[in-house]
């Protein structure tokens, strides 16, 4: 029974691992600038390194209006190699996004998506 049971809450612990959302770590910070463009700021609060891989801007009603999207990973000469924002431990990336022919008036929200990098 013992056995069982230490089975079980080793399960339970490595799956909250696996389940662990790279959003729980990142803070996203953005501003719009001159109504030229929009500066986005990522802070990694953990030691985990993450990729930012997609950024955007959304209307109230959330719908979207632009994203810059970076594949997961592209190769060069054969060698894969990752896009986006890279936040090391700990790290900052600050990216902008051109919105000179946007109404930057509808611009209510931000948005991302990230993933850990092994």
């Amino acid at each position: 029974m013992k056995k069982i049971v230490s089975i079980v809450v080793l399960s339970l612990l490595l799956s909250g691992n696996v389940l662990a959302n790279c959003r729980d770590n990142v803070e996203m910070n953005w501003t719009i600038k001159d109504n030229s463009y929009v500066r986005f700021t990522f802070l990694n609060n953990s030691d985990n390194k993450i990729n930012v891989y997609e950024y955007g801007i959304l209307t109230s009603d959330n719908k979207l209006i632009k994203k810059n999207k970076k594949s997961d990973t592209e190769t060069i000469g054969g060698m894969p190699v990752l896009n986006g924002a890279i936040l090391g431990n700990f790290g900052r990336e600050v990216l902008d996004m051109n919105v000179v022919n946007i109404n930057t008036n509808v611009i209510k929200y931000a948005y991302y998506q990230c993933k850990f990098i092994d």
